[in-house]
């Protein structure tokens, strides 16, 4: 990643390959229902209470709540690091590093990123999963922070129509071995809807390059990106280069001045944007793919919302079952 923060409070292995049926109708109603009450309780989850007396005639005490929120400052090719609790959703991917060993013995290379999306699963890039593919290190900035926590992955689930040719439906997702514990610096995103979509900026964050010729980096970078309203620049400039055709299941982010951009080691990761006044990230792509890291073209990221019934129906079986859960909220 090539390009601070301030924190403050707001208030308020084995490899399945899984099909995404059409999402209409009742489906893509019933996905985007459950995804937004899974958003906000992982929010609930760390919102601390506060007693406050209202201007009532009998003024009555009553509970507010509010959560350690890092305040937006879209200052990882021209990226900037962040905060210790700025991206608690943020997952580092190990993979066995069979001819390289760290120098805490620890035989494992972080060369991808990912997204927290519950206690127990972790969405990705497709072509990020091979079998060399471990572990996933959470609730750091810092990959060599001696408080960081590795969970083993126990299952990667590749959706079925990812092709490594066309680079479409290039997302996955990793089923823990168990739980991480939620806290302030260990959070699920929120999971991007087509209404979080309608953006002109999004962040990208990863412990990739910080230039095309530079190693990968330790510590998480963040960069903001545009997002272009019209996409036949971005799909003019694939197709130039004898790319497949951009389709509506992609989006396109970068900066024309070539600054800012992912690079490589920041596959996986989230394209997100803040929810200012709520505390929290939705994430609406990741990372899949681009030209020379820094240059004055768009990358290309995979659409969340494309795909949320899918991975509703993988993280949050039992919830997708009982459709009284989504149709009385």
């Amino acid at each position: 990643m090539q390009s601070s923060s301030l924190l403050g409070w707001a208030v308020f292995a084995t490899i399945v390959r899984l099909t995404s049926p059409a999402e209409a109708g009742d489906d893509e109603v019933a996905a985007k229902r459950i995804t937004m009450i899974k958003c906000q309780h992982y929010l609930d989850m760390v919102s601390i209470p506060h007693d406050i007396m209202t201007l009532e005639m009998d003024s009555r005490v009553r509970k507010v709540y509010s959560v350690h929120c890092p305040l937006q400052n879209p200052y990882v090719v021209g990226g900037r690091r962040v905060e210790k609790y700025e991206f608690p959703h943020m997952v580092a991917l190990g993979f066995w590093a069979r001819s390289i060993w760290t120098s805490d013995g620890v035989p494992y290379t972080f060369q991808c990123g990912g997204t927290l999306i519950s206690e127990r699963f972790v969405m990705t890039a497709a072509h990020c999963i091979n079998k060399d593919l471990a572990i996933v290190r959470v609730g750091v900035v810092d990959l060599n922070d001696p408080d960081a926590e590795d969970i083993r992955i126990v299952e990667k689930i590749v959706h079925e129509d990812y092709s490594p040719e066309t680079r479409y439906d290039d997302i996955a997702l990793l089923r823990l071995e168990r739980n991480v514990t939620i806290s302030l610096h260990v959070r699920p995103a929120c999971l991007g809807t087509d209404r979080t979509e309608r953006i002109q900026r999004a962040t990208v964050t990863g412990w990739g390059k910080t230039s095309q010729d530079s190693h990968l980096s330790d510590s998480l970078g963040k960069v903001s990106l545009d997002v272009p309203s019209d996409r036949k620049k971005c799909a003019r400039m694939y197709r130039g280069i004898g790319q497949s055709p951009l389709i509506d299941r992609q989006i396109c982010a970068g900066s024309l001045d070539g600054n800012q951009d992912a690079c490589h080691g920041d596959s996986g990761g989230p394209l997100q944007v803040f929810e200012e006044g709520e505390c929290r990230y939705h994430v609406v792509g990741v990372v899949s793919y681009g030209k020379i890291c820094g240059s004055a073209e768009y990358g290309l990221y995979t659409r969340v919302s494309r795909y949320l019934g899918w991975i509703v129906r993988t993280a949050w079986p039992d919830d997708w079952s009982h459709q009284e859960y989504w149709e009385s909220w």
